[in-house]
């Protein structure tokens, strides 16, 4: 539910960002389209105070609901999806325990398993992504304090965050199918792929993707003195 009574600056700092988590649920399950999901995300960051905005509880899973991968039947390339829209959007990442190595579990108190501590039964895979996208979040100010500013797509999921000097592209394919689309940042920048598997070529302020299926990537931006 939406949580703007609460954060009008006299109660809470952040309220638990279940809104953002259902829709990328959604949206990396195809129930809901690139233009819907940008929309109703802006919706979410419009309507709290800018103060709110990186501290936002943003959680995939909770004791008081189903794991993730399980509602994701199972399937590690969506959770990575899920996982890497957490940690780039605007908020304070959240992690259940035991999500980071592929724990399952239903509705409470299924959810609620005892941790295994045993190694070798870790989703060594889902493990390792965390781990990265972690450090890659932890070692770039703009995906942890940065603005917000989506960029016009049809099927890609784009968006950029900016603190001072620092840029960064996000770019989301959530089809099962490899797609190729090309986006115009209206400026040129220099370009530099810091994560990610996809193919991209530069034409001025335009980049063209060719993204497989449920990938995704961060690219730095950084100002042309010639452009």
């Amino acid at each position: 539910d939406d949580g703007s009574p609460w954060l009008q600056g006299d109660e809470f700092d952040a309220v638990m960002n279940y809104r953002l988590r259902d829709l990328i649920i959604k949206f990396v399950t195809g129930k809901m389209g690139t233009g819907e999901f940008r929309q109703h995300v802006y919706h979410i960051y419009n309507e709290y105070p800018p103060q709110v905005h990186n501290v936002l509880f943003n959680l995939l899973g909770s004791h008081d609901t189903p794991r993730i991968l399980q509602i994701l039947s199972g399937d590690t390339t969506l959770l990575k999806l899920s996982v890497f829209l957490q940690m780039t959007l605007p908020g304070a990442p959240v992690i259940y325990y035991g999500d980071e190595i592929g724990m399952l579990g239903g509705g409470d108190p299924d959810c609620r398993r005892v941790f295994n501590w045993n190694r070798n039964f870790w989703n060594q895979s889902v493990y390792k992504f965390y781990r990265k996208i972690i450090r890659i979040r932890k070692t770039n100010v703009a995906l942890r304090f940065g603005n917000l500013n989506f960029i016009p797509t049809k099927q890609i999921f784009a968006f950029i965050r900016t603190y001072k000097d620092v840029k960064t592209l996000q770019v989301v394919n959530p089809l099962p199918f490899s797609i190729n689309e090309e986006i115009d940042l209206k400026r040129e920048y220099k370009i530099r792929e810091m994560f990610g598997k996809f193919d991209i070529s530069q034409n001025g302020a335009k980049l063209k993707f060719s993204m497989p299926p449920h990938s995704f990537g961060i690219l730095t931006l950084e100002e042309n003195s010639t452009g």
